[in-house]
């Protein structure tokens, strides 16, 4: 490889949505072997439109530098009841966006796409949730066919393991020995081991008369 094909091209990022700024950079250093940010460097533009009155988002994102490219999208927001949440997915299409315009530039993919700053477990999470398909929610955001079965097997383990967990938990709530209380008092005459023997599973703890 030769030494231009190694040098990293300087980019300066500019958005009229200043509140997302740091999260376009962080898909911007993603591709840090092949970017850089400098003040000083090609202007890489993001331009956010939200069109609320008909519900839809316009991410355009375009560099010079990057072969005078740029990338457009326009998506449909969902229908939320609270603010943060429409925020959170203009952000999550715009940071795509930006993701998807300097990969195809670069001929560059991650493994987790356009993912940044979110353990993908949790928004897997989040996605099964809300009744999504999560797959492909995820597929949306770039992340490779390898990366979403890993992150599946995951999430799976742990909706098992709390299942388990719950099932431990309602079996300990029903036993006599915890309606009887969570502080279980045993006589004198009787000693340790057979109270925790009578008692055994129900987490609870004995106190002597």
């Amino acid at each position: 490889m030769n030494e231009a094909t190694q040098k990293r091209l300087k980019v300066a990022l500019r958005t009229n949505e200043e509140r997302f700024f740091t999260e376009f950079e962080d898909e911007i250093k993603l591709f840090r072997d092949r970017l850089e940010l400098d003040k000083d460097g090609e202007i890489f533009d993001v331009e956010v439109d939200v069109d609320d009155q008909n519900g839809f988002v316009k991410v355009v994102v375009k560099c010079v530098l990057l072969d005078a490219k740029s990338y457009e999208i326009v998506q449909k927001l969902e229908q939320f009841r609270d603010n943060i949440a429409k925020i959170a997915q203009i952000k999550r299409i715009a940071k795509s966006a930006v993701y998807k315009f300097v990969s195809d530039a670069l001929n560059v993919d991650e493994p987790y796409g356009s993912l940044t700053g979110i353990r993908p477990t949790k928004l897997w999470h989040e996605f099964e949730t809300k009744g999504k398909d999560a797959d492909r929610e995820m597929e949306a955001l770039f992340v490779s066919p390898a990366k979403r079965a890993l992150i599946k097997e995951i999430v799976d383990a742990q909706n098992l393991s709390i299942k388990a967990a719950q099932k431990r938990s309602t079996c300990s709530s029903t036993s006599p020995s915890a309606r009887a209380g969570a502080r279980i008092v045993r006589s004198s005459r009787q000693s340790l081991a057979e109270c925790k023997s009578r008692c055994r599973g129900t987490r609870r703890f004995c106190a002597k008369r």
